[in-house]
């Protein structure tokens, strides 16, 4: 009659074990999505990679006829030493860029194929290109009222206070009404007293009250104070969402 009073503690159990389902099931789904998410990334990080190595490689190709044109001239006579100079620096500019939108295309190759399972340094498979017509009819995605990682923490929070419920409905005193009828038979042959055991000739009755509670409690106080620790972490893990 103490203890789980009005069903309180099978009440918590129930939102316990539904909260902690809902919880994975939301943790599951927010990482399905970031997965999702960053392979789209990889694909068109490895996209642009590409494109702009072409750039690059037709950058420095025109820079490298520059120079080589700029040498025949300073060998001419026709141009002095600075302008010279300032095309070296403009080549070696452009070969820097080169090199650097080489090692981001080997990057972005690499992790496409770790997306995709496959040990290789390259890719051989052609990828789209983004066009002006694909980023026009990009368009913002829908807002949601909390995020998937926001609802997991939510139910966490949820199972955290029943878990408190269900901790301190433990600790309470159990206070039992019983009561018990045994039906004997008294006749000498055991084949007559099992038969008169089984009608209510002579019945015995017993009626108690059994209390179950704990004497340790400063254990006790110290348990449901950690419980309450417990919910007042999750439910500060929810508002930091």
């Amino acid at each position: 009659l103490w203890r789980n009073f009005l069903g309180s503690e099978v009440k918590a159990n129930q939102v316990l074990i539904h909260s902690q389902a809902m919880a994975i099931h939301y943790r599951e789904l927010f990482k399905n999505k970031e997965l999702l998410s960053d392979a789209e990334y990889t694909y068109w990080r490895l996209s642009l990679a590409r494109e702009n190595l072409m750039i690059q490689q037709d950058s420095i190709e025109r820079s490298e006829k520059l120079r080589k044109w700029s040498e025949k001239q300073l060998n001419n006579n026709l141009v002095d030493k600075g302008e010279y100079f300032q095309t070296i620096a403009s080549f070696e500019s452009r070969r820097f860029e080169f090199q650097s939108a080489q090692h981001e295309e080997a990057q972005s190759a690499r992790a496409f194929n770790t997306y995709r399972k496959i040990e290789k340094e390259n890719v051989d498979e052609t990828l789209e290109n983004i066009s002006e017509l694909q980023i026009d009819k990009l368009t913002l995605p829908q807002k949601m009222p909390y995020r998937e990682d926001v609802l997991e923490t939510q139910e966490l929070e949820n199972a955290a206070r029943a878990a408190s419920i269900v901790g301190r409905e433990k600790n309470r005193p159990r206070l039992e009404l019983f009561g018990n009828m045994t039906l004997f038979g008294r006749e000498e042959r055991f084949e007559s007293a099992y038969d008169e055991s089984l009608t209510d000739k002579h019945p015995v009755y017993t009626v108690g009250i059994r209390l179950n509670a704990a004497i340790d409690f400063d254990n006790v106080s110290n348990v449901k104070q950690g419980y309450s620790y417990e919910t007042t972490a999750a439910d500060l893990r929810f508002r930091g969402k």
